[in-house]
């Protein structure tokens, strides 16, 4: 698929040389880096004249002397005692200001053009401009996706510009992507029938090197479109609903190992959608196994548990964190319907179930909680604590405005949250003052 057109670049050294994984990592050498194995200097010797010479006005200026060892023991223990503490996370602090990042301003827009946020690491964002079909052309379409995109970037977020940019010509859409170590990959879906369209996932480098490396017939609903998320080591896996063979599944690989299926199946019943939830090593994915609602929980090799739900229990939404499987749920095993939060350890056992305020877009926080948002589109910060009965679920409304939210986590300690449609506004969620 010929779908690039040489772009231009501004600053295109600074793109990759970023790893997106570098955020947790670098916060553990460094709380290493500052443990002290020195032992704190003391003495029970208070005979010091006699047992330690010291100079002919030491021994008749007692005030000096006692000055100069309180300085000495000062300095000794201070430099026993480690300055550095553990950094402040989501979980640990007590307030999580917000600000906001230049984004869309800088991006050079026109008029009728559109942004999508697909990813974010520490120093970049990735994003797709697009632009929707009008009454009459082509591929204008009343339901689905009807919008093509002209370009993906990847924008400097910390530096406020245009890292690369990309022309796309091309009808299809960018609806996925993520960062990788030598580009980005892409889900492209591109219009095809009034019923089937192409999806395909595309690694495309900074050199401007484009391969397919998925493809598949499915639907024009969001619900069978491809979604792809990052795992360790440079490792990714991503659903897909494949129309023109009646299978649906998750592959996972890498780009140098090659692909390959995690889980595979074909009765279309048990198809619910292809939504995909990570926490960076394992995923975890919403599908009905024997006929019962399920979460599987797996890595790039293989599905390592499956959690099955209540037949009564209808999905919200669903995240994986670095503990847990969280599930927002409807429980209908009553006439009235009552909405909980569910949380599991990654065998299957129900550790919580307590009944909530409905949660969509869950994300772990890359520390110990989950961002989501409510059904008024307030954002909170939620943190859980199994087995306190009085605090299992503690949640910090964040300063953001009453409307849609993405988040996109960076670290332990910053997130950035994509607000509104259309041409978004780009904010940092920050565990401390900057």
């Amino acid at each position: 698929m010929d779908i690039l057109r040489r772009g231009w670049y501004i600053n295109h050294s600074g793109v990759s040389g970023t790893s997106r994984r570098m955020g947790s990592d670098v916060t553990k050498i460094v709380a290493k880096e500052g443990e002290s194995n020195a032992v704190i200097f003391t003495t029970c010797n208070k005979n010091y004249e006699t047992r330690y010479p010291m100079s002919g006005f030491m021994r008749h200026n007692r005030c000096a002397l006692f000055l100069l060892l309180a300085v000495y023991l000062l300095v000794h223990v201070t430099a026993c005692v480690s300055t550095t503490q553990e950094p402040v996370t989501f979980s640990t602090a007590e307030t999580l200001p917000v600000n906001e990042v230049p984004l869309c301003g800088n991006l050079g827009l026109a008029n009728d053009e559109k942004v999508y946020i697909l990813d974010a690491d520490e120093n970049q964002v990735l994003l797709t401009v697009y632009s929707d079909y009008l009454p009459g052309d082509a591929y204008y379409r009343c339901e689905g996706y009807s919008s093509y995109s002209k370009k993906i970037i990847v924008y400097n977020w910390t530096a406020g510009e245009i890292a690369a940019e990309y022309e796309l010509r091309t009808d299809a859409f960018c609806t996925d992507g993520i960062l990788a170590d030598d580009g980005f990959l892409c889900v492209f879906l591109e219009p095809g029938g009034e019923d089937l369209y192409s999806a395909k996932i595309v690694h495309i480098t900074f050199d401007l090197q484009a391969e397919t490396i998925f493809a598949c017939q499915t639907y024009n609903i969001a619900y069978h479109v491809p979604e792809i998320i990052s795992l360790k080591d440079g490792a990714f896996a991503f659903t897909y609903y494949h129309a023109g063979e009646n299978t649906f599944g998750i592959q996972a690989g890498s780009l140098a190992g090659g692909i390959a299926p995690v889980y595979t199946a074909s009765d279309a019943d048990e198809f619910i959608g292809t939504e995909l939830s990570g926490n960076g090593a394992q995923f975890l994915y919403y599908v009905y196994r024997n006929g019962k609602p399920s979460l599987l929980v797996g890595d790039q090799s293989s599905v390592l548990s499956t959690l099955t739900l209540e037949d009564s229990q209808s999905m919200h939404s669903f995240c994986l964190t670095g503990e847990y499987v969280v599930a927002a749920l409807q429980d209908q095993s009553k006439a009235a319907l009552k909405d909980e939060v569910c949380l599991f350890d990654f065998s299957g056992e129900l550790l919580l179930r307590q009944p909530y305020d409905v949660l969509f877009r869950m994300k772990f926080d890359k520390s110990g909680g989950i961002f989501a948002i409510d059904m008024k589109y307030n954002a909170y910060s939620i943190l859980f604590q199994p087995g306190t009965d009085d605090a299992a679920i503690s949640r910090r409304k964040l300063d953001v405005p009453n409307e849609s939210a993405i988040f996109y986590p960076i670290n332990r300690q910053s997130c950035l949250i994509s607000s509104g449609s259309s041409q978004p506004r780009l904010l940092e969620v920050s565990a401390q003052n900057r």
